[in-house]
């Protein structure tokens, strides 16, 4: 009797746990661009949305990511320590070139930590997706990459909303 108990008491208690699972990684994707669209123009929406490849990241390419990044901006400072030795303004110019020389040696230390970083630990996941938005009769495509952690937190929440502004902007 005990037993009987103690199975229905089990099998009653798994019904009521029952729940729905978590939408797919293209439904809650799909929902967190038109979120972001949204806050630009509600009269704007996606007409098409399509995950293309979902990357996991590990330490190594979560470096190779930041290294091109760090790049990226070493080469605007050296852009604006150009531009400031061209109107000669010692302030501007000793700035830019101290940034210089710290971001290299960041640089290349980054660079140097790549060859031996892990490559086995999931940091999380690379969605790269393309999607197509309206307004009317106006209609702009571009892709788009979603960083983000285990957690399930985005990690790079400003670029999308930079992404997204630009495409709101091309809409023709």
């Amino acid at each position: 009797m005990n037993r009987l108990f103690a199975h229905i008491f089990i099998l009653t208690a798994i019904a009521s746990c029952k729940s729905t699972p978590p939408p797919d990684l293209s439904s809650q994707l799909k929902k967190d661009l038109s979120s972001r669209l949204l806050k630009i123009d509600s009269s704007a929406f996606i007409d098409s949305f399509k995950v293309m490849q979902v990357d996991t990241i590990v330490p190594r390419l979560g470096k190779i990511i930041d290294d091109t990044i760090y790049t990226r901006q070493l080469n605007s400072v050296r852009e604006q320590l150009a531009h400031a030795k061209t109107r000669p303004r010692k302030d501007s110019i000793a700035y830019f070139q101290g940034e210089v020389d710290y971001m290299t040696g960041q640089i290349d230390s980054l660079t140097a930590s790549i060859k031996t970083a892990d490559t086995i630990h999931k940091y999380g996941i690379m969605a790269g997706c393309y999607y197509r938005i309206r307004k009317n009769t106006q209609q702009a495509h571009d892709s788009i990459y979603y960083f983000i952690q285990k957690s399930g937190d985005i990690v790079n929440s400003e670029m999308l909303d930079s992404i997204i502004l630009r495409s709101y902007r091309n809409l023709k």
